[in-house]
Order: structure tokens, then C-alpha cells, then sequence
């Protein structure tokens, strides 16, 4: 039931963290864990999109899920610091990341929250801030399509 999807593949844990739901997925994850569910399966399930609940919240500008995802990576099975890298570099079908989301939904905050997460995991600035979608746009490429000024003064 807690891995089960929906038509689009969505998970309950991709619905709560796109609504904004820290309750409910803070209810899911003590549930994972009382069935000894693999969480590392739940952070990193995608939507038919190919999107994470990580992507999800980036685009909705929920920085607080994404601190909360981030906190719960460390009771994985997985290699921690592994773990982060893929959660912050995992890219959809058309390339984005979390990052390319937060560009394109003018989400200073949630590019701030993602930008010292991969600081945190020790990933390379080439590597977070060059990443490249399917169409070859960059983050910076997508703020500045979407006339986000802020974004563009940050990157």
C-alpha cells in the first residue's frame, strides 16, 4: 500500500510531498518504518515523469520537505552520502533535477536549500550547477525564460 501507485505512478509519499504534506509523510515514513520497508525505495520511486518526491517539492517550493527528506536519508540502507548525490542529481525523463525545477518555478529559497544540500554532499559545482536537461538548458537557461531575475542574480 505504501509503495503502491496511481495512474501517473505517483506514490501517497510523491502526493504528500507535492501538497506539501510534512505530516502525512512524516505518517508514511513511521509507517515504512514499522514494516521495515526499504526507504531508500520511497525517496527514490519516480512518478511517470520520472520525478522523485525531491522534484515534486523543488517545484512546488517546498523547502521544508526537502529538509525533511534530506534528514530521513541518513536511516537509509544505502550509502548516505551516495544516497544524497543520486536524490539531488536523479533527473526525469526530460533531464530535469530538483534544481532545474526549483529554476523554473522561481524558487530562490528552494535554490538555496538545494544549493547547500549539494554543498553538504560534496558535489561539485560543475557537476549541480551545469547540469544539462534532454534540451541542453541549464538552470540558468530556465530562469532566465521564465524572467525570474532573482534566480539569475543568485546563479
Amino acid at each position: 500500500m505504501l509503495l503502491g501507485k496511481d495512474g501517473d505512478r505517483y506514490t501517497a509519499w510523491h502526493i504528500a510531498a507535492l501538497f506539501d504534506g510534512l505530516m502525512a509523510l512524516e505518517t508514511l515514513r513511521s509507517l515504512a518504518e514499522e514494516l521495515e520497508l526499504n526507504l531508500d525505495e520511497m525517496l527514490l520511486a519516480k512518478t511517470e515523469g520520472g520525478q522523485t518526491a525531491f522534484h515534486l517539492a523543488a517545484q512546488r517550493k517546498h523547502t521544508e520537505i526537502l529538509w525533511e527528506l534530506w534528514v530521513w536519508v541518513a536511516k537509509s540502507q544505502m550509502n548516505p552520502s551516495e544516497l544524497r548525490k543520486t536524490l539531488l542529481l536523479a533527473k526525469n525523463e526530460d533531464g530535469y533535477t530538483a534544481w532545474h525545477r526549483a529554476a523554473i518555478s522561481d524558487g530562490l529559497e528552494t535554490l538555496e536549500t538545494s544549493w547547500s544540500l549539494s554543498k553538504e554532499a560534496e558535489i561539485k559545482l560543475d557537476e549541480f550547477l551545469l547540469v544539462k536537461t534532454e534540451q541542453g538548458q541549464t538552470a540558468f537557461h530556465m530562469a532566465a525564460k521564465e524572467n525570474h531575475i532573482e534566480i539569475l542574480q543568485k546563479l
